[in-house]
This record gives C-alpha cells, sequence and structure tokens, in this order.
C-alpha cells in the first residue's frame, strides 16, 4: 500500500458513519483515503447500540450473521411512571435490527 499526499477526502474512523461517508464518496469520484487506528475494524467491539438493517439495504451491503451477537426483535420502554411502551417487530419497522 502506498500513499500519495493528496486526497479529495480523508474520512478518520472506519465505524459506520465514517466507513459510509467514504463509500459514498469514492463511488461519487472522490480520491478517499480511510484511517482507522486500529489493524482490524470493528474489534473489539466498542459499538453498543443497535443497527437496522434498512441501513445494509440502504448501501447495498448483505450482512453476515456472523457481524451481530442477538437479532433485535421487539422492545419493552419503561417510563418513570412505571409505565411501559411495547415495540414489537411488526409495528416498529425499521426500528429494529440487530446488535
Amino acid at each position: 500500500m502506498f500513499f500519495r499526499d493528496e486526497y479529495d477526502v480523508i474520512v478518520v474512523g472506519a465505524g459506520p458513519a465514517g466507513s459510509t461517508a467514504a463509500r459514498y464518496a469514492a463511488m461519487h469520484g472522490a480520491d478517499v483515503l480511510l484511517i482507522e487506528k486500529r489493524q482490524e475494524i470493528g474489534s473489539p467491539v466498542r459499538c453498543g447500540e443497535g443497527v437496522s438493517m434498512e441501513i445494509f439495504r440502504h448501501v447495498d451491503i448483505k450482512p453476515d450473521p456472523s457481524w451481530f451477537v442477538n437479532q433485535v426483535t421487539g422492545a419493552r420502554i419503561f417510563g418513570p411512571s412505571g409505565k411501559h411502551l411495547l415495540i414489537d417487530a411488526k409495528n416498529a419497522g425499521d426500528e429494529v435490527g440487530a446488535v
């Protein structure tokens, strides 16, 4: 691998946002340098958020089941009063995915 002195876009951090930004810039013709401080992207896992399956369709990536610890099929959200809201997979739209 060699590095040049000039790039159209330099993205620091190859997490979900950085990788997506770099990919789209490159798809639109930019010379892109994507920098990640770790040797392997996503290892060790540092993201605690869920990922909507819609994002994979949006960026045209087929997700591999080995990328995820759990499939999220719904959630129960509790308020301070103890009342709760149930979000199940059929009613949640793209708000459920994987962790």
